[in-house]
């Protein structure tokens, strides 16, 4: 079992629509960037490999997303099922999904 030094919960119950959706995301991966990141799949994709203040490049993390089924409500199930396939393909990354 990989060790996780970085776990970070992607909460659904905290976002209303994309553009909230990202500033929630930035939060929880960024700290202090002089930029949005969104609504942006690529800028996305860039945050999740790391170096933006929160872990290091490819540093292995977990990500637990709670309230699942309400972000699917939120921002659609075609958009998360995106989201889910930018985040799966990082290697360096193991996803929990919790309704």
């Amino acid at each position: 079992m990989e060790d996780h030094k970085f776990i970070i919960i992607i909460d659904g119950a905290k976002f209303e629509d994309k553009s909230e959706f990202y500033n929630h995301i930035q939060a929880l991966f960024t700290n202090d960037l002089d930029w949005n990141i969104g609504p942006n799949l690529d800028a996305f994709h860039d945050i999740l490999q790391g170096g933006f203040g929160k872990f290091a490049i490819h540093e292995p993390i977990k990500i637990i997303w709670i309230n699942y089924k309400r972000s699917e409500e939120v921002l659609g199930t075609a958009y998360i099922e995106k989201l889910l396939s930018i985040i799966k393909e990082q290697k360096h990354i193991s996803l929990a999904l919790v309704d």
